[in-house]
């Protein structure tokens, strides 16, 4: 035991990894995924990040292997962009589309500006924000909106995890975009907020937004660690 523990530390001596030190060798040499969600959770909003992952499609049994970009934590997994979809990684066959057979968080260019916009939907539809958001940058939805239940959309999902979801009296948006709505567009919302974010990276153009909201509308800007974030409501 005491040789497997050296040969352990020695190998990962042999890894070029500045400031991760011995728990993020380990994570090199085990490739376990829940190190590498543990060490997302912490600096998630900082760095972009990538997942080289080995996978088990868990609606199709397809082995996938990709280096994804790291969107977000979902479930006590994460949400990953692959083949340009939104797709959530975890050991919950209730919550992931992916189970993890290999996972290792790799960190990539700091730093990660977020630009976030605060929109009140109460009484507006999903097309009014997207046909009134004009940005020059692609941007990620967040939020849950309160629907009229009398509202009924034509949708079959079978992933368990989608960037949209729709249960009859509430819509919630996890990282999605603009093209995951079109099922959605005449829902109008009750009550709720939705979060629009733009990430940025070093030497990207600044974000040129424009809310043709109408008459009536307030737009509060701030600064926060780094971050700008707007409010619009009525």
């Amino acid at each position: 035991m005491i040789v497997l523990c050296a040969m352990l530390v020695f190998c990962v001596g042999l890894y070029s990894m500045s400031n991760l030190g011995l728990r993020g060798g380990l994570h090199q040499i085990l490739k376990d995924f829940d190190i590498a969600y543990g060490e997302f959770v912490k600096v998630q909003g900082l760095t972009w990040h990538t997942l080289e992952l080995k996978a088990i499609d868990n609606l199709t049994l397809e082995h996938i292997e990709c280096a994804c970009p790291v969107l977000g934590a979902w479930q006590k997994g994460l949400i990953v962009e692959y083949q340009g979809q939104a797709r959530s990684v975890g050991k919950s066959q209730l919550y992931h589309n992916l189970y993890p057979v290999d996972a290792v968080l790799i960190e990539g260019e700091p730093p990660l500006r977020v630009i976030s916009l605060r929109v009140d939907m109460k009484g507006r539809s999903l097309r009014w924000l997207v046909e009134n958001l004009k940005a020059n940058h692609d941007y990620y939805l967040l939020g849950e909106l309160h629907i009229d239940t009398d509202k009924v959309v034509d949708v079959t999902q079978l992933e368990v995890y989608h960037p949209v979801s729709w249960n009859g009296a509430k819509v919630k948006l996890h990282y999605a975009k603009a093209g995951d709505l079109r099922d959605y567009l005449n829902l109008t919302a009750i009550r709720g907020e939705v979060v629009v974010q733009f990430w940025l990276r070093p030497g990207d153009a600044m974000v040129k937004m424009r809310f043709d909201g109408g008459a009536g509308r307030r737009l509060c800007r701030k600064a926060w660690n780094g971050r700008i974030t707007a409010n619009f409501f009525h």
